[in-house]
């Protein structure tokens, strides 16, 4: 008795991977209108949001958010929020040696 582990080995060999993998390429490149419709939208609001955190200076937001998280959670969650904040603008300060 052999031991039959790869498709070539088997008398009858049904590609039923291909097929459905070459099923799923055709539908997506006949949708790709609607998808480009669907993702414009989403591409505008990530694509204002970035202009806007961009324009705005870095002091500004970090103030911006404590306030949010002292609003809503408290004085410990604002201090721990202003603390985190820094110090990912530290990490990307010491990473990329660069103003942001």
């Amino acid at each position: 008795m052999s031991l039959k582990l790869a498709p070539s080995d088997y008398e009858i060999y049904i590609p039923i991977g291909e097929w459905i993998e070459g099923n799923i390429k055709e539908w997506l490149f006949e949708q790709r209108p609607l998808f480009k419709k669907i993702s414009a939208p989403i591409d505008t609001v990530l694509n204002s949001l970035d202009t806007l955190f961009n324009f705005i200076p870095f002091p500004i937001i970090l103030l911006i958010f404590v306030i949010f998280a002292y609003r809503t959670n408290g004085i410990k969650f604002a201090i721990f929020s202003f603390i985190s904040l820094l110090f990912i603008f530290l990490l990307i300060l010491l990473i990329f040696g660069q103003k942001v």
